[in-house]
């Protein structure tokens, strides 16, 4: 009707905007990918505990194969390491050559004011003395004073052992040679690792304080084997 304002047509109605059931708005919902019921989680970390054990497994199995391949030589230092050590008496001792009234057994006597003398001036190269054992020994150590005493500093103590080789026979007949270089006075431990050992020579090569009115003396010569108990 003239005269009235003309109605504005209505437009199509206005939805109302849909809401997910949680109350987070549709379009804000996220696209991400995560386990849902009934899912199983990823295999990472399972991938890596795999992957630890494998690894662990694998040690396991090379100490088990190293210890097959070359066991006995290294159980045995191990053995030796971890092993009680114990006096060995030798029950015979000779010499190459020694000086009048000074005797290799001087040197097994228990006393470090007494001493095996070479008879020779100088270093002594080649000449040594011997230990024999009543039974086969599993031989860990020896401990050596050189000199005539344990106070090697005093004017007229002898030339002392510097360089030198104990050679040390087994009950099957082999030969263990090692070679050892000690300092010039005090009581020393030398390591020698040898089962069954029967004979133990000790070798002069070179000498502390060598000199023409000097020999080289040993004092005392100790032998430590693995207790047997």
């Amino acid at each position: 009707m003239p005269g009235l304002l003309a109605r504005q047509h209505p437009g199509p109605a206005l939805l109302p905007l849909l809401r997910h059931p949680d109350g987070a708005r549709a379009s804000q919902l996220s696209t991400a990918e995560g386990p849902y019921a009934g899912r199983r989680p990823g295999l990472t970390r399972d991938r890596s505990r795999w992957i630890v054990r494998a690894l662990v497994a694998a040690g396991v199995v090379t100490v088990v194969v190293g210890g097959i391949v070359g066991g006995p030589p290294a159980v045995r230092a191990v053995q030796d390491h971890f092993a009680t050590r114990v006096p060995v008496h030798p029950v015979a001792w000779a010499a190459s050559h020694s000086a009048p009234r000074q005797p290799a057994k001087l040197a097994g006597d228990g006393y470090s004011n007494t001493w095996w003398g070479t008879g020779y001036a100088g270093d002594s190269a080649g000449q040594y003395m011997e230990a024999r054992f009543a039974e086969p020994t599993d031989l860990l150590s020896v401990l050596i004073t050189p000199g005539s005493s344990k106070n090697t500093t005093q004017a007229d103590g002898q030339a002392t052992p510097r360089t030198f080789d104990l050679v040390v026979k087994d009950s099957s007949g082999e030969t263990h040679v090692s070679q050892h270089r000690i300092n010039d006075g005090g009581t020393q431990r030398v390591d020698v690792r040898v089962r069954d050992a029967l004979t133990v020579q000790l070798v002069l090569r070179t000498a502390w304080r060598a000199d023409p009115a000097k020999q080289v003396a040993v004092a005392e010569l100790e032998f430590f084997g693995r207790s047997v108990s």
